[in-house]
């Protein structure tokens, strides 16, 4: 938006190298924010033990097949944890330290790997593509080169088969929200458009403080 605005006004000068503004310091600060924090929560006893990574992909309700396979190797998982915790302090501290081109797009990399060894190991919704967007606005220019609209070169966009992908994306959703409005909510979506919503990650029902009622649980085991 920056550079729009640098061409609307000064349609003669050069494009700027890059936009810098208290909006993009915050972007980047609300990044390593997230990341430093998270890293920092797990510096306590339960993650100093070395058995925390293996109990989060363990449980049944987040772990996946592959993640509750990797727990049961323990010599494998117990420096993966390390990786992480180590990983997300020091690496979002580098986005500041040394915000050269190269470093931000190995940073976007690495992070793109953490995420995607997310969604493998657990099932957390959307979260590992949010992670996965959240990390595109640090890009450097250099990245987007290829994508740029060629009448406007300041402009970026996602190509035509991205546009396509967004469009059925949105597509998809607007139906799904249509059918399930409460003067006709249907009990079941079409099996068509229930598969295209699942495949494409748009039913995200995270209850977990809608209501917290009392329960009681058993755990079984061999004796």
């Amino acid at each position: 938006l920056d550079a729009l605005r640098h061409h609307a006004k000064r349609a003669a000068s050069p494009r700027p190298p890059a936009a810098l503004s208290i909006a993009t310091v915050a972007l980047v600060c609300q990044i390593v924010v997230v990341y430093l924090g998270a890293g920092l929560a797990k510096c306590n006893a339960d993650w100093f033990t070395g058995d925390a990574l293996i109990h989060a992909i363990s449980v049944h309700d987040h772990g996946t097949p592959l993640g509750m396979a990797m727990a049961a190797y323990p010599w494998l998982a117990r420096p993966l944890q390390w990786v992480v915790v180590a990983g997300e302090i020091i690496l979002p501290i580098m986005l500041i330290a040394m915000p050269a081109p190269a470093v931000r797009i190995t940073l976007v990399g690495l992070f793109t790997i953490f995420h995607l060894a997310i969604w493998l190991g657990m099932t957390v919704g959307l979260f590992p593509f949010v992670g996965f967007v959240a990390w595109l606005p640090v890009l450097p220019a250099v990245f987007w080169g290829g994508a740029a609209c060629p009448e406007k070169p300041s402009v970026a966009t996602l190509g035509r088969a991205g546009s396509w992908l967004c469009g059925m994306a949105c597509g998809i959703a607007a139906a799904a929200f249509i059918l399930q409005l409460p003067w006709w909510r249907l009990d079941r979506l079409p099996l068509p458009l229930a598969m295209a919503v699942n495949v494409t990650g748009l039913q995200q029902e995270w209850q977990m403080f809608g209501g917290v009622a009392s329960q009681t649980q058993w755990v079984y085991g061999r004796a």
